[in-house]
């Protein structure tokens, strides 16, 4: 890494820190992003352990953590983590804004932790919490901001469809759809929304309706050139198998 303050577009959170504590920071996340989390997280720790007072750098850290602790599948030490954030984050001198901001974050990560773990009532009550600090931020018209809402919807109609609830379920996925048309959001879950509407509809066997949403899933797939990690030939063929399903439902020859 390039240790000179040319290296850096901004500093952890516009937080006042020296360059060292920067390039850990960004170091870290280097990392995240070429998916080494483990690496990450122990970037974050070290940075954790450092006695620094500022309050956005210190938030900013903790969450973080959190971050990578869902993502490596500890989902009870990330459940602690944000407990443990949440307890701090009152006492941190930073402003309302940056408060929502993280809220938001710590819910999603307890929300997909539950989710994960089949917890799915309570991923649900978790992820309204998020969607209610995104609702409560000032930059409603970022479109990250807006990203978040899609993500957020449609990890709570998953849940309800693993409850078995599929109305609600349909009537979440398609509010988050409909977020990425108004907006133009490109989002990497769309084929999987396509997906959880079609079962779903099969499910309640209106056949119609979910052949329908099954071409629309594979057509996304196969326009998905180069194809990003989740649109595998497995998903591929398990979309064309579903089509197959419902035209057999239909007697469509």
């Amino acid at each position: 890494m390039l240790e000179s303050k040319q290296f850096f577009e901004y500093k952890p959170g516009n937080a006042s820190l020296d360059d060292e504590h920067c390039i850990k920071c960004h170091e870290a996340l280097a990392y995240h992003r070429k998916d080494q989390i483990k690496e990450s997280l122990s970037v974050w720790e070290q940075l954790d352990q450092q006695d620094v007072q500022d309050g956005i750098w210190k938030g900013y850290v903790m969450v973080e953590k959190a971050r990578c602790l869902m993502k490596l599948n500890r989902h009870q030490e990330a459940l602690q983590q944000v407990d443990d954030v949440i307890s701090k984050i009152h006492d941190l001198k930073v402003s309302e804004q940056k408060r929502y901001h993280w809220l938001h974050e710590l819910h999603g990560v307890n929300g997909r932790c539950k989710q994960q773990m089949g917890q799915y009532q309570d991923a649900v009550k978790e992820h309204r919490e998020e969607l209610k600090y995104l609702d409560l931020r000032h930059d409603q018209n970022k479109p990250a901001v807006k990203v978040s809402k899609e993500r957020t919807l449609h990890n709570i109609g998953w849940c309800l469809y693993e409850l078995g609830d599929y109305d609600a379920a349909i009537s979440e996925v398609q509010e988050s759809l409909e977020i990425c048309e108004r907006n133009n959001v490109p989002v990497e879950d769309k084929g999987d929304s396509y997906w959880l509407l079609g079962n779903c509809h099969f499910t309640k066997a209106e056949y119609d309706a979910a052949l329908t949403y099954f071409k629309t899933e594979l057509d996304l797939r196969l326009r998905n050139v180069p194809r990003r990690k989740q649109d595998s030939d497995e998903d591929i063929k398990e979309a064309r198998d579903n089509i197959l399903k419902c035209e057999e439902k239909l007697e469509i020859n």
